[in-house]
């Protein structure tokens, strides 16, 4: 016979028991090239100016009639930041929730810093992962398919870029990547496969024809398109300036006439990552810096990398570096020193980058992420609900002003 006093008969009697492990958000990413750039509060007044000075006066000769008769100044220029890109974030909470997770009898975590901590982080992922590597466009992934029917729809994007996709996003979407308009439908994400690259996507405004999603549509968060700060590929592009769509002018400085200068320098595949970086370390020379340059590489391709140095027995870890970037860090021999390689999540699969730190700054103003208090009020009372609003900013520019102590490589 059944035993008649069981968990199911006497449930209201149970205690539900919940573990004491990682209560942090795991939904959350390192930006580990970001966080080594410098950032500096200085971004007011009208602009800020960045001089250049790039030509030597070559006006000599060993004839002396010559020489007079030619007589030449050096060249000289300035990049001009002056505008500031911005970043919102709004948090509403409930006021009965806040006030019920005041106290440990309550709840795990206090909701009012749990969620602040989390809007924080995830504006910085979108600050330090997605744009710092772009080029201001915003363009989160491009679709390779789509199926299903709409207003529920499933895209792919390449693996390595649903990392900067989330639940909840609101997407929208172009045909053209940067200098067009966005198509008038307004979809959020309800689902996403990390290692296949699927997102389920739902139709939440906009409808008609041509307004949907479509094979080779760039993929944008609702308001970034050619929004974002200018980021790596802005200042270090894959083509000379003027060639393939990369704009000739950048904050106010033409690059055509010494683009190598002014926006880096570009290698070739050789047939593998490590003599594709030797390649171009040794065709920047002089102009590559060993001691501040970082070769930036995609997680996948740190892989690849380690692999050729294992099989070859060249294989070295850089404790230092490690150390500094608090990420694995392996030490590559080119014509100008060993320089450290490490992984950035959001690194571009099919480039690596070298990239001068030194070089490198963000340029903000306030806090780089602020609470807005402009009237002196963090929170603000919510009209319509019985609840709290605080709100969320950044004003800020990327900018590296020595492109020629950088440059890229493609990778197959």
């Amino acid at each position: 016979m059944a035993s008649a006093s069981t968990i199911a008969a006497l449930q209201k009697m149970f205690k539900t028991v919940y573990m004491g492990r990682d209560l942090s958000n795991q939904a959350k990413r390192k930006t580990t090239a970001y966080d080594m750039v410098r950032k500096l509060d200085d971004f007011y007044g009208a602009d800020i100016k960045f001089p250049f000075n790039y030509a030597l006066p070559v006006s000599v000769s060993p004839n002396f009639q010559t020489a007079q008769a030619t007589p030449l100044a050096s060249k000289f220029d300035n990049w001009v930041l002056t505008t500031r890109k911005t970043l919102y974030g709004f948090l509403t909470i409930s006021a009965e929730a806040m006030k019920a997770s005041q106290k440990d009898i309550g709840a795990f975590l206090r909701l009012r810093q749990k969620e602040t901590n989390e809007i924080l982080a995830y504006m910085k992922m979108v600050l330090g992962g997605h744009a710092f590597w772009g080029d201001g466009a915003g363009n989160l992934a491009q679709i390779s398919a789509v199926t299903g029917s709409n207003p529920s729809t499933d895209i792919t994007v390449a693996q390595n870029d649903v990392i900067k996709f989330h639940l909840n996003q609101r997407l929208v979407f172009a045909t053209t990547r940067t200098g067009g308009t966005v198509k008038a439908s307004v979809y959020s994400v309800t689902a996403l496969n990390r290692q296949s690259g699927v997102i389920n996507i739902l139709r939440t405004s906009g409808a008609g024809a041509g307004t949907d999603p479509a094979v080779s549509d760039y993929v944008y968060l609702e308001g970034a398109y050619d929004a974002m700060p200018y980021g790596v590929s802005a200042f270090i592009p894959a083509t000379d300036p003027g060639v393939s769509g990369v704009p000739t002018t950048l904050l106010g400085m033409l690059r055509t006439d010494d683009p190598v200068m002014k926006s880096g320098w570009r290698g070739t595949w050789q047939g593998s990552i490590e003599e594709s970086a030797k390649r171009l370390a040794s065709t920047m020379g002089q102009y590559f810096d060993s001691t501040n340059t970082v070769l930036w590489l995609s997680n996948y391709n740190w892989f690849r990398l380690e692999q050729e140095l294992t099989a070859q027995g060249r294989k070295v870890i850089d404790a230092t570096a490690t150390q500094v970037f608090g990420s694995p860090a392996l030490r590559l021999l080119t014509p100008e020193g060993d320089i450290a390689v490490v992984a950035d999540s959001y690194c571009p699969n099919d480039t690596g980058f070298f990239l001068n730190m030194d070089a490198m700054e963000v340029h903000h103003m306030d806090n780089l992420i602020h609470v807005v208090d402009d009237d002196g009020l963090g929170l603000l009372r919510q009209t319509a609900d019985d609840g709290v609003e605080i709100r969320f900013r950044s004003w800020s520019e990327n900018m590296i002003q020595r492109p020629f102590n950088c440059g890229r490589f493609p990778i197959v």
